[in-house]
């Protein structure tokens, strides 16, 4: 910097130093891991809503360089967060985030973390629950934006079966409670008689029948399953139905003994034909489903 004095005394020029105080920064991404292999890929969303704590070295509350005591950040739409303006650490020390589990309990509720440390590319890797940034964050601007945390939704299969053949049964409705008895979810098998649910919280729920497939026996069994923290279902996951029996027969008006070879038609309520069979040697003709 420069000043004049001129002859009268007058200062002209400079007279100000100004300092940058020297920051630093970490964060990054909370994500749903999809595919539940710890590892950020193209397309897969972030967790909005997570809740986010920072600590210093020996886990110390943190100062920012403006003198205000740095708070919680919460994840935005997109999953980033970050945490700025914070001072710079001594060679060796670190910064560690770690995520707020009771306020981030909305955000997360049907979410398990994903494998931890996977891969070798720290930036698109999981850390589960705290995550501890890179000891180079000596000098102004340094940062570490690859403290991330991936979740994936937990996952429930379950399946109708024909009770006789064990083969899956399309078009069964399945209804499904939690511990309170309050339907959480309900779900119609697919053509291979099974049925995914998603993002139910560790729990225990309960499961039934609601409506049977068109030919079967409702079963009105309640069967149970619990999700474990980490994501693991244990308990029931089938429901098998009997197909529906209607045997007719056909009989000597004298003597009631059963005729064969009587063809018989059987209508529905809209008086269309569901079907034409012929009764055996006893007189009877049993049609099932």
């Amino acid at each position: 910097f420069t000043f004049t004095i001129a002859a009268d005394g007058t200062v002209t020029g400079d007279n100000t130093v100004t300092d940058v105080k020297a920051a630093v920064s970490v964060g990054n991404f909370v994500w749903n891991d999809t595919d539940k292999d710890g590892i950020q890929d193209v397309g897969e969303a972030g967790i909005p809503g997570v809740v986010l704590k920072l600590t210093g070295p020996s886990g110390a509350a943190v100062t920012d360089i403006n003198g205000i005591a740095v708070g919680s950040v919460t994840t935005n739409a997109s999953g980033a967060y970050s945490f700025t303006n914070l001072p710079t650490l001594a060679a060796g020390q670190s910064y560690t985030v770690t995520i707020d589990a009771a306020a981030s309990a909305t955000a997360l509720a049907g979410y398990v973390a994903t494998i931890a440390n996977a891969g070798s590319d720290r930036a698109v890797d999981s850390s589960t629950g705290t995550s501890v940034s890179a000891t180079t964050l000596t000098t102004n601007g340094a940062s570490d934006m690859t403290l991330d945390f991936g979740y994936y939704k937990t996952t429930v299969t379950l399946t109708k079966a024909d009770a006789t053949t064990a083969a899956g049964v399309a078009g069964a409705e399945i209804t499904i409670y939690n511990a309170a008895n309050t339907v959480v979810s309900t779900t119609t098998t697919d053509a291979n008689g099974k049925t995914t649910i998603q993002g139910l919280p560790a729990g225990t729920y309960t499961f039934k029948e609601t409506v049977a497939p068109n030919g079967y026996v409702i079963n009105t069994t309640t069967f149970t399953f619990t999700i474990a923290a980490d994501g693991k279902v244990t308990g029931d996951n089938t429901v098998t139905d009997a197909k529906t029996i209607v045997t007719l027969t056909k009989a000597d008006a004298t003597t009631a003994a059963g005729v064969a070879g009587a063809e018989i038609t059987i209508y529905n309520a809209t008086n269309a034909v569901v079907s034409t069979t012929t009764t055996d040697a006893t007189g009877k003709t049993t049609i099932q489903g």
